[in-house]
């Protein structure tokens, strides 16, 4: 079986390239549109020496991969990507979905009232150019595309089967990129002393980092609080960080790019982990400190909680916020389950399996 993927240059993908290439009888391809050279790729390191990068326009160079693929695998649905499925609507193609590239389909309200004003500020000119080029066109081109998709793949089932109301002949096909599968591996454990507290993964509006920053506040919390801001909308962290300024609060925010060693062990110093996304939104980080034992608090609108809580595991709301929850650790045998559930369904041994079962399901679709 032959499968064509098309990659994003990012930190996930080298999870694509060590699970795909450890199934045995399928040939795989990469390729990676880019909107610039070769020089721009940032993630993917030049030990895979077997991808193609191209600009989309150069894409006949490479017709004859596509004839002779079995599947074509989209890694999220990018502008590049939908243009590429719209251009060849005949392949076979099976859609992997990364969250952020079917939430505007999912969900009508990703910000509270912090974000949601940061978001609508800019000029009438700027928003309806915004509105009329980028949102409705774009989506027009996404539905298109998605409708010459037969299979996907998205982080978590339940978000199938909200996507599948709108395209029902969409079909599930279980597999992700299990990001945190090696750091799980290394068997980490958060530092029982450690009092220090995550918040958020990134400088997108999306953390809805203020309103749990005020609670903090509010409640008088003296840990230390853990701000990763190394990439996302940097206008948005310079505005949020000059607008808690007066907050009572000890903010130690990361601005640089770390790796994954380096940013883990900084968060075996968290024994609480808190995501206020109110979509499926920062899964490694919750999974590897489940794993690692920390208290992790998620809203409950976001459908990952949705996921721990029908799994019986333990998980905390934000609205449930205080300073005893705060304070007080999990006990033994609420870290025991909350590992025991990570490791089965998301460590390396987890991930390669799901990758056999996806090749094997595809292998005997085509031969029908």
């Amino acid at each position: 079986m032959k499968l064509v993927h098309f990659i994003l240059d990012n930190k996930f993908t080298v999870n694509v390239f060590e699970n795909f290439d450890c199934v045995k009888n399928v040939d795989n391809k990469y390729v990676c549109l880019l909107n610039r050279d070769q020089s721009s790729v940032q993630y993917i390191s030049d030990e895979y020496e077997d991808v193609i990068y191209l600009k989309l326009k150069d894409i006949k160079s490479i017709e004859y991969l596509l004839d002779e693929a079995t599947y074509i695998i989209i890694h999220s649905l990018n502008v590049n990507h939908v243009k590429f499925i719209n251009m060849y609507p005949k392949l076979n193609y099976v859609w992997v979905g990364m969250g952020f590239d079917y939430y505007d389909m999912l969900s009508n309200g990703l910000f509270y009232k912090y974000s949601l004003k940061y978001k609508r500020l800019g000029s009438i000119k700027s928003k309806i150019k915004n509105f009329i080029k980028v949102d409705f066109l774009f989506r027009l081109k996404k539905h298109k595309a998605i409708l010459n998709i037969t299979h996907f793949s998205p982080v978590l089932e339940s978000e199938y089967h909200l996507l599948s109301k709108k395209y029902k002949h969409l079909k599930y096909i279980a597999w992700n990129y299990g990001a945190s599968a090696k750091i799980l591996n290394k068997n980490m454990v958060v530092d029982p002393q450690g009092e220090s507290l995550l918040l958020g993964n990134s400088a997108d509006p999306t953390n809805n980092h203020y309103e749990v920053l005020e609670c903090l506040h509010k409640l008088q919390y003296k840990g230390n609080i853990i701000l990763p801001l190394s990439y996302g909308d940097f206008k948005y962290r310079e505005k949020l960080l000059s607008d808690i300024y007066n907050f009572d609060l000890n903010i130690t925010p990361i601005f640089d790019y770390m790796d994954k060693d380096e940013y883990f062990d900084i968060l075996k110093k968290c024994n609480v982990i808190i995501m206020n996304h109110r979509r499926q939104q920062a899964a490694s980080n919750v999974f590897v400190m489940m794993a690692m034992g920390a208290k992790v608090f998620l809203n409950s609108d976001s459908l990952l909680y949705g996921f721990f809580e029908s799994n019986g595991s333990a998980i905390f709301n934000i609205k449930d916020l205080s300073i005893k929850h705060l304070t007080n650790d999990l006990t033994i045998e609420q870290k025991e389950i909350n590992k025991k559930f990570i490791l089965k369904n998301f460590s390396q041994d987890a991930i390669f399996m799901r990758t056999r079962e996806f090749c094997n399901r595809l292998s005997k679709m085509s031969e029908r």
